[in-house]
């Protein structure tokens, strides 16, 4: 029951409008970047940089500012942005642990879903 409500809240909706932010910033990046760990990285920085910018029309400056200083402490990657969201509009890392584990299986899996692959979770 837990799982089914954070997929159907702020977990999953928030995981759901990264994966579509990150496909509509995709056509922008450059795919030979991907080939390497520092060139993919530069380009998940131009993705979270394009969704911070969508998201900052619903967000105070402070926050969008908190929330790139969160995403750039964790692994880069969709999972993270999406945590890093969630930290800053939802208190993620308030919850216990295994709270923590399960949403972020669900970030995973609905960023999936979505089509956002693997190479760039």
């Amino acid at each position: 029951m837990k799982k089914t409500l954070a997929r159907w809240g702020a977990v999953g909706g928030t995981a759901r409008w990264v994966a579509d932010c990150f496909m509509k910033a995709v056509p922008n990046i450059d795919k030979d970047n991907l080939k390497s760990n520092d060139g993919k990285i530069i380009e998940l920085d131009k993705i979270v940089d394009f969704c911070l910018l969508v998201r900052g029309t619903m967000m105070p400056q402070h926050e969008v500012e908190e929330v790139k200083a969160c995403y750039n402490g964790l692994h880069p990657g969709m999972i993270s942005f999406t945590i890093a969201l969630l930290a800053v509009e939802a208190g993620y890392f308030d919850n216990s642990y295994e709270n923590q584990e399960m949403f972020r299986e669900i970030i995973k899996e609905e960023l999936s879903k979505k089509g956002v692959g693997k190479i760039m979770l």
